[in-house]
């Protein structure tokens, strides 16, 4: 009890809200900035047969928030499609991509789980005449994007009581949203949708507090109860039986954020979505997993052979570049952390970065990040974890330059 007084729980309301958790617990979605504005233009799309892009991420998170989405808008009978980008093309919307689907006749984009920093590819959404409304919950590193709608909990005048929702959450919320406005029961409809929201709550490894906490233990309930076909398969296949958050952690994440790692990500929102997937698909996702942890162990093995060499562990960052798949340079980032209690920083041969702090520390990677900003093609994250893309040529400057950033953090 001292500790959950520390933790903020001093009074009975408060500890009851965490032993009991109750839908009371949802804030309204329509407190979220641009909510109501982003709902009527999905609303409008809807009615007038518009076509509709949702556009996510290639991670556990991203999957789950673009099969929430996508789900609620075929039950409203909306002409959608999706697509996630493949790693080599880098997070987030991008320009090219905005191109592509504006030779398809789409009309609106709604992002997933990314937008937030899409600068450019808003400037080109607007020139084609797409209206584009982004739900993301990424900090925000310069103004807001010049979007028809924009939610986000982290937005700098946000009115929304919860700011750490991840991705999926985001996605849940705008779902919610379309419900009330339809005058359905949200809660009698919301089952499949809070399992998924949970699993990408957990993947994306944001605080269990709060909205989140909801989220989970409503989510968790149906995965044990009543799962949606294809997770109880999925569960048959992984000899599951009870499923709680390590379960999601340590085996349903990292299935699908291997996809998106070492392969296509459009795959698994397909498999999510489609309520007859079959065992054959479900172990072609499960393989995928199996190669990305034998990848895995042996760059981690060269990444631990640097380390060693170098003496890098005696920096404030520890920051290895090398010929890594930049699918798996995240994993090994973390990895890193974990052994060394230090933040890391791996970048691949190509210049793509991927940076992790450590658990329990106030140290913000996007903070540190965002002081050597003037040398990244482009950057994102928050503060436990974030990204970049970097010249090649500007490699060794950006590893003096980000232990002087470091400094600041400590």
């Amino acid at each position: 009890m001292h500790w959950l007084f520390h933790q903020g729980f001093d009074n009975e309301d408060k500890l009851n809200d965490l032993f009991f958790p109750s839908i009371n617990q949802f804030h309204d979605p329509f407190l979220l900035n641009d909510m109501k504005k982003a709902v009527y233009r999905i609303v409008k799309a809807i009615r007038k047969k518009e076509k509709i892009m949702v556009f996510g991420d290639y991670d556990g998170d991203g999957i789950t928030a673009t099969a929430i989405l996508v789900k609620a808008l075929t039950y409203f009978e909306a002409d959608v499609s999706f697509r996630l980008p493949l790693r080599s093309e880098g997070y987030g919307i991008t320009t090219n991509a905005v191109q592509e689907i504006a030779a398809k006749n789409i009309s609106l984009i709604v992002t997933v789980d990314n937008g937030s920093s899409a600068h450019e590819a808003m400037k080109e959404a607007r020139k084609r005449g797409i209206d584009v409304i982004v739900t993301d919950h990424h900090d925000i590193l310069q103004e807001h994007p010049d979007c028809y709608a924009f939610i986000n909990p982290k937005r700098f005048d946000n009115t929304y009581p919860f700011n750490d929702l991840c991705g999926a959450g985001v996605a849940l919320k705008v779902v919610e949203s379309l419900f009330n406005l339809s005058n359905r029961p949200w809660y009698k409809y919301a089952g499949p949708y809070l399992e998924l929201a949970t699993i990408g709550t957990i993947a994306d490894l944001v605080s269990l507090r709060n909205e989140n906490r909801v989220i989970c233990h409503f989510g968790l309930k149906q995965l044990n109860l009543n799962p949606q076909p294809v997770l109880k398969k999925l569960f048959q296949l992984l000899k599951i039986s009870h499923v709680d958050s390590s379960t999601i952690g340590f085996q349903i994440a990292p299935i699908l954020n291997a996809i998106g790692r070492i392969d296509d990500p459009n795959l698994a929102v397909s498999l999510l979505l489609n309520p007859h997937t079959s065992m054959k698909d479900l172990k072609t996702l499960v393989e995928f997993n199996k190669q990305r942890k034998n990848l895995t162990n042996v760059q981690y093995q060269l990444v631990e052979k640097e380390i060693a060499n170098n003496q890098l562990n005696k920096q404030n960052v520890i920051v290895v570049c090398g010929d890594f798949n930049k699918g798996i340079i995240g994993i090994l980032a973390s990895r890193i952390s974990e052994k060394f209690k230090k933040p890391s920083i791996v970048i691949s041969s190509c210049g793509t970065g991927s940076c992790r702090g450590v658990n329990g520390t106030d140290f913000s990677m996007i903070q540190t990040l965002e002081r050597c900003s003037h040398l990244f093609l482009k950057y994102g994250g928050h503060q436990a974890a974030a990204g970049f893309s970097i010249d090649v040529d500007y490699i060794q400057l950006f590893k003096e330059v980000v232990q002087l950033s470091a400094e600041k953090e400590r």
